[in-house]
C-alpha cells in the first residue's frame, strides 16, 4: 500500500520471536500485512528473481542488488566505502556474535550448537541457515562430500523424532483442554485455522487432521500473521469504520487465567473467579474467619491455575481490620470480584455483621 491514510488503525501481534503488523483496507474489504523491513532471513537461500526478495524490495531501508549465481546481495557502506554482503554471511556474523556471547557468559567454549530456522523456510533456505553455520565452525562445504551430507540428514531427522514425539502429544493435549473448557466437542468445529510458524510442521498438521476425523485444515491465510490479521479486523472495527464486513465482529472477552484469593494461613487458592469466564463479569464468595478472637483478616488476591498460591502470581493484598472479637468462624465475609470492560479488577470485602466495606482496584 503505497498512500498513507491519516488516522489509520493497525493490528500488532507482539509475538515472542517474530513481531507482525496488520491493516484493514477499506476500499478492498481485506487485510494487508505490512512488510517487516529488516526481515534478512527471507532471503536466504533465495533468487535475486525470486517474488519474496522483488515484492519489498523497495520498502527496505537498505538497497538489494544483483550477485553471483542470482544470489541477492546486500549494499551498505563501511568507512565511506560501499560494499555488498550476502544474507548468509549476515546470518553467520550472527551466530558467531551469539557464540561469542554464550562462550563469555558460560565461560566455557562452545563447541556444538542446535540451530532452528523459521518453518516456513523452504529446504533452500534451510540448507543456506547450515551452509551459513558450517562453514564458520570447520571453515568445509559439508555438501563437496554426499555421503557425508546424506548420513547427517538421517541422523539429524532420526534425532528430531526422538526429541519431539512429546511435544507433538502435548499439542494435542491443549486442543483437548480448549474444546473442554469452551464446552465443546470436536463434531462442533467449523474450521480449523491454523496459527503460528509451528502449525507448518507437516506432523502437527497430520495429527490435527487425524483428531477431528479428517476435516481438512484451514490454510488460507499466512500462519505467520494470522494473529496480525485478526487485530487488524478488530482495530478497524473499534475504530468505527462502516464496512459491514467488520462492523458485524463481536468480540468476547475473557479471563486467560483464574483469579481468586489466599486467606490468612491457607497455603492453597479459593478460585473465585475461573480462566475463561466472559468479561465483564461480578463474582461473589463468603469466607469466615479462621481464628478466635480474630480482629483483622487478610485477603492476599492471586491469578493462576495451581492448587497451590506459591505457583501463582500474586497481585494485591486487602486487609480487613477491626473486625469484632468473636469465635474462629462467626465473623462472615462477602468478598467479591468485579472485572470491567477494560478488564480492571476490583476487589472488595464486606463484614457481614457491621457492613463495614473496603475495596482495592488491581490494573
Amino acid at each position: 500500500m503505497n498512500e498513507r491514510v491519516e488516522g489509520t488503525a493497525i493490528g500488532i501481534d507482539l509475538g515472542t520471536t517474530f513481531s507482525c503488523v496488520g491493516v484493514w483496507i477499506d476500499q478492498q474489504n481485506r487485510v494487508e500485512i505490512i512488510p517487516n523491513q529488516q526481515d534478512v532471513k527471507r532471503l536466504m537461500g533465495a533468487r535475486f528473481s525470486d517474488g519474496i526478495v522483488q515484492k519489498d524490495i523497495d520498502a527496505r531501508p537498505f538497497k538489494v542488488i544483483e550477485g553471483s549465481r542470482e544470489k541477492p546481495n546486500i549494499v551498505f557502506e563501511h568507512e565511506s566505502e560501499e560494499r555488498k554482503i550476502s544474507p548468509e554471511d549476515i546470518s553467520s556474523m550472527i551466530l558467531t556474535h551469539l557464540k561469542e556471547a554464550a562462550e563469555a557468559y558460560l565461560g566455557t567454549t562452545v563447541t556444538n550448537a542446535v540451530i532452528t530456522v523459521p518453518a516456513y523456510f523452504n529446504n533452500k533456505q534451510r540448507q543456506a541457515t547450515m551452509d551459513a553455520a558450517f562453514k564458520k565452525k570447520v571453515k568445509k562445504d559439508l555438501r563437496a562430500n554426499a555421503r557425508a551430507m546424506t548420513r547427517l540428514k538421517t541422523a539429524c531427522e532420526k534425532a528430531k523424532r526422538e526429541i519431539n514425539v512429546s511435544f507433538f502429544n502435548t499439542c494435542i493435549e491443549h486442543v483437548e483442554n480448549c474444546l473442554r473448557d469452551g464446552n465443546m466437542h470436536k463434531k462442533d468445529v467449523d474450521e480449523v485455522v491454523l496459527v503460528g510458524g509451528s502449525t507448518r510442521i507437516p506432523k502437527v498438521q497430520q495429527m490435527l487432521m487425524e483428531f477431528f476425523d479428517g476435516k481438512p485444515l484451514c490454510k488460507r491465510l499466512n500462519a505467520d500473521e494470522a494473529v496480525a490479521y485478526g487485530a487488524a479486523v478488530l482495530a478497524a472495527n473499534l475504530s468505527g469504520h462502516e464496512n459491514k464486513k467488520v462492523q458485524d465482529l463481536v468480540l468476547f472477552d475473557v479471563t486467560p487465567l483464574s483469579l481468586g484469593i489466599r486467606v490468612e494461613e491457607d497455603i492453597d487458592m479459593s478460585v473465585v473467579i475461573p480462566r475463561n469466564t466472559p468479561i465483564p463479569t461480578i463474582k461473589k464468595g463468603v469466607y469466615r474467619t479462621s481464628e478466635d478472637n480474630q480482629v483483622s483478616v487478610s485477603f492476599k488476591v492471586y491469578q493462576g491455575e495451581s492448587k497451590h498460591t506459591k505457583d501463582n502470581i500474586f497481585l494485591d493484598n486487602l486487609t480487613f481490620v477491626g473486625v469484632p472479637a468473636a469465635p474462629k468462624g462467626e465473623q462472615k465475609f462477602n468478598v467479591c470480584f468485579n472485572i470491567d470492560d477494560n478488564g480492571i479488577l476490583i476487589v472488595s470485602a464486606v463484614l457481614i455483621s457491621t457492613g463495614t466495606k473496603i475495596g482495592i482496584t488491581i490494573a
